[in-house]
């Protein structure tokens, strides 16, 4: 996961309390210890949730993200717009 998170096009980080959340672009350094530190300081102690969202490679189409939970693990794929969070 590292290789993907350190040469990813784009990183987001969609984060928020109970079903609402907001995306907001990463622009932290790219290594897996620095996302992890920017999820946790999003999930505020356990009172809202955070997951990165890290561009897809070549194989999928150029709005397809990894989804990765708080611990950088696979937990699937999700299409996100570009207007979503420019």
């Amino acid at each position: 996961m590292a290789h993907t998170i350190e040469t990813a096009e784009t990183i987001l980080i969609l984060s928020g309390e109970g079903e609402e959340g907001t995306f907001e672009k990463y622009t932290g350094k790219r290594t897996v210890r620095a996302l992890q530190t920017a999820l946790t300081k999003e999930r505020c102690n356990g009172d809202r949730w955070a997951f990165a969202l890290v561009s897809a490679d070549e194989d999928h189409e150029d709005d397809t993200f990894i989804e990765l939970d708080g611990d950088l693990e696979f937990s699937g794929y999700r299409t996100v717009s570009e207007n979503e969070y420019e």
